[in-house]
């Protein structure tokens, strides 16, 4: 059943500091904490404010999993917006999304790994480690349809199906900016959404599930980057 969902075929290219853009592609990139945390000089890249909630995280890999996802993405938006990374300014949205003008972006984290997805259209992403002591039937009723408990029940690998439907209906709703929602059960990652189209796409990156979503427009190109700065 997995499958059917995953894209299996997926080619991810090394990702070096090239001048990209979202008109002909979105772009995901997949990060690895360790490779990056004790090389990168972020101190004249994240701002005062970043700066000071890294100080404030009491585990030492929490604190860089935060400095490497805010470095990257720094990174990342400068060369799509052809600015210096400490330039960028963000805003907050009404649902306190950060926001910057002219590009759609969003960002998810989690053991030793981040993704950040960049678009001209509203995208949403997630990436989860694949916890083999969770106990994801606790909230399997609380949180899927009856269509998505068969496709998890019915699989060769239920935890593995647990994993790609979660991802994908995180993913889901940061793309409708809705955030989260009393009813997870309402979030279909099988169909459409609410009467809107919108692309989904699933990945399997060692013990790690990514999934992206993002509306459906004239199906651009997508583009997999493993980033290696």
């Amino acid at each position: 059943m997995e499958e059917n969902l995953i894209q299996l075929t997926a080619s991810w290219e090394r990702y070096s500091g090239q001048e990209l853009s979202v008109v002909a592609a979105n772009h995901i990139f997949q990060i690895d904490v360790g490779a990056h945390a004790a090389t990168i000089d972020y101190g004249s890249v994240l701002s005062a404010k970043e700066l000071e909630k890294s100080a404030r995280f009491f585990r030492q890999e929490d604190r860089e999993n935060y400095i490497v996802r805010k470095y990257a993405l720094r990174q990342l938006l400068g060369k799509f917006l052809q600015q210096h990374p400490a330039d960028i300014q963000f805003h907050q949205q009404a649902n306190k999304k950060p926001a910057i003008r002219n590009l759609e972006f969003n960002t998810s984290h989690t053991k030793n790994g981040i993704a950040i997805a960049i678009s001209q259209v509203p995208i949403g992403i997630d990436i989860e480690y694949i916890d083999p002591y969770f106990n994801y039937t606790d909230i399997l009723h609380q949180c899927f349809s009856t269509a998505e408990l068969k496709f998890i029940d019915t699989g060769a690998d239920p935890r593995l199906n647990f994993y790609i439907l979660w991802t994908r209906k995180e993913a889901l709703l940061k793309a409708t900016g809705q955030g989260l929602i009393d009813d997870l059960k309402q979030i279909d990652t099988l169909n459409s959404f609410n009467g809107r189209v919108f692309t989904l796409y699933s990945y399997r990156i060692n013990n790690i599930i990514l999934s992206a979503s993002w509306i459906q427009k004239n199906n651009p190109l997508v583009k997999l980057w493993h980033y290696t700065l």
